[in-house]
């Protein structure tokens, strides 16, 4: 486990009958299970069984204990395909991750030069997961976003202008944006109707369905960021160069003190939404 900040641990005392369930329910080679923290893990555990029966409650909540404290803990079914969602309650914790982990003081010395001289770089830090992507077949985003309502509490957060106010969640403030920007997002993308082969649909086919695409890691400086991955050889999606060609067209660079020539070079892709910019970056699956 490499924590945000950059910290290495390796677990003792694995939890048995969490890793027997994992294995057990997973069908696909790729991610099915994200972690949630959330207070009251018998009370998700109650909605599930409510809105989706108990069957969808994999593992029953259950505490796990050590010097540091207890945890409660318990993996149930999403609505997405196979994936999984383990809960967990460490607010009566203070150890480093969970029962059972330690700090990787044996763990290899060529990763623990590699993460010590990334902490003295600030820039290199992920600060928090942005987002997490869920696709779908047409028509599923209203039942995940009921789900993830029903079972979590979760709101719906506009995405632009023209959503009727009455069906979402609208960030009005600079102040309620900080405290939203933090928290869990999940993005439910699909393919429309009759719509052309796209990134969606290709998951879809190489997933045999629903399930998590992408996740989406907030940084700072992601220029110097990106620059340095690539310099670590981690390889990136890139973008044709008609669309740096027409991007001073849509976007004052000056004005955000953006340098053409390193966007293209690191394949960094610029959005803008009223008086914001935005910018991301995307590599490839990891093999």
């Amino acid at each position: 486990m490499l924590s945000e900040i950059q910290t290495l641990s390796s677990v003792h005392h694995p939890f048995k009958y969490h890793s027997e369930i994992s294995n057990w329910c997973t069908k696909r080679d790729g991610p099915f299970d994200i972690a949630l923290e959330v207070v009251d893990v018998y009370e998700v555990c109650e909605r599930v069984s409510r809105f989706s029966g108990f069957d969808n409650i994999l593992l029953e909540p259950t505490t796990y204990t050590d010097y540091d404290g207890k945890i409660v803990l318990g993996v149930i079914k999403s609505c997405v395909g196979d994936l999984l969602h383990t809960i967990i309650d460490s607010s009566q914790y203070k150890g480093l991750f969970l029962p059972g982990y330690t700090s990787g003081q044996s763990a290899n010395d060529d990763l623990k030069e590699v993460l010590n001289n990334n902490g003295s770089n600030p820039n290199s830090f992920v600060k928090y997961t942005d987002h997490i992507a869920i696709a779908g077949d047409i028509g599923d985003s209203d039942t995940f976003m009921n789900w993830y309502k029903t079972v979590f509490g979760m709101k719906r957060i506009f995405i632009n202008i023209q959503e009727d106010e009455s069906q979402g969640f609208i960030v009005k403030d600079p102040t309620s944006n900080s405290e939203y920007r933090n928290a869990c997002k999940f993005v439910f993308v699909e393919p429309t109707k009759d719509s052309e082969p796209s990134q969606v649909t290709r998951f879809l086919q190489a997933n045999s369905g629903p399930g998590l695409q992408h996740m989406g890691l907030a940084i700072d400086n992601i220029i110097d960021v990106a620059a340095t991955c690539h310099q670590n050889g981690i390889k990136f999606i890139t973008a044709p160069d008609v669309y740096y060609e027409a991007l001073s067209q849509r976007i004052n660079l000056k004005e955000f003190s953006l340098d053409l020539e390193k966007l293209k070079t690191t394949g960094i892709l610029v959005d803008k939404e009223l008086n914001n910019e935005g910018y991301q970056i995307g590599p490839y699956n990891l093999t």
